[in-house]
Order: structure tokens, then C-alpha cells, then sequence
């Protein structure tokens, strides 16, 4: 069965870029919190990786504290987002076992762009990675 594609709005995609690009060389993190697969809001968290250039490790606790906030609001989360500063939207090895809910889906966000928003999804399936669509409204 194949996952619903994630859909966010122009507004939300172009925060998702200004905070990648607010650390050009190091890696950023969040979650993409929604109803369904409707994207409602994003949340930064703190990349607490020993090498964010490279990689992103986000808190256990810091995670748990911003899903509990969204479920109050009714919200869920959708997504664990993180940029890849020069490199395509591709999770690496170390990707998926960074996130702190491995249900999730990730969603990945270049910089190493040439005018264009790149940023792919990818839903956990087995051992594997599956893409996902990710669709952008006005």
C-alpha cells in the first residue's frame, strides 16, 4: 500500500528552506506536523550531532516534548525533516537511525540546488527506504 504523498503549502515549504539555509554548512532538523498528510506546521529542533556538517541527531525528549505539544493541538506528526547542505535530497545510512520515531517518514531538503527547491520524502518499508511524493500548493 502506498503512503499518501505529503502536501505542503507554498508558505510551509519556503520556511523549510529558510531554516536549511539559515546554517548553509551544517545540517538542520525538525518535524513537519499535520492532519493526515495535510502539513499544518513546522517545528525546528535542535541538531545535537557531534558532526552537524554531516549528520543531525535530534533529543529523545526534545522530540517527545514537540509531539506531545502537537497532539494538544491536534496535530500530528507527519515527518522528521533535515537538510543536506551539499548534497542531493538522499537519506544516507545514518538518516533513518536518526530519527527518534523510525515510523516516520523523513523528508529531506538540499541546498546543493541551482534555483530550485529540491526536497524528497521517504517512507520507512521493511529495512528499506520507499520515496514518497511530496506535492507544493499555492
Amino acid at each position: 500500500m502506498s503512503e499518501p504523498a505529503i502536501t505542503l503549502s507554498r508558505e510551509l515549504a519556503m520556511q523549510l528552506l529558510k531554516h536549511a539555509q539559515t546554517s548553509p554548512q551544517a545540517r538542520v532538523c525538525g518535524l513537519v506536523l499535520g492532519t493526515d498528510a495535510q502539513a499544518r506546521e513546522i517545528v525546528h529542533l535542535r541538531n545535537q550531532a557531534e558532526s552537524p556538517e554531516l549528520h543531525h541527531a535530534i533529543d529523545a525528549q526534545e522530540f517527545a516534548r514537540a509531539v506531545s505539544s502537537a497532539q494538544t493541538r491536534g496535530l500530528q506528526p507527519l515527518a522528521v525533516y533535515h537538510s543536506h547542505p551539499d548534497s542531493p535530497p538522499m537519506p544516507d545510512d545514518d538518516d533513518r537511525a536518526a530519527s527518534p520515531d523510525s515510523t516516520l517518514r523523513l523528508l529531506v531538503i538540499s541546498l546543493n540546488i541551482k534555483g530550485v527547491l529540491e526536497m524528497r520524502a521517504f517512507t520507512p518499508a521493511q529495512d528499506q527506504l520507499r520515496e514518497t511524493p511530496v506535492q507544493i500548493f499555492l
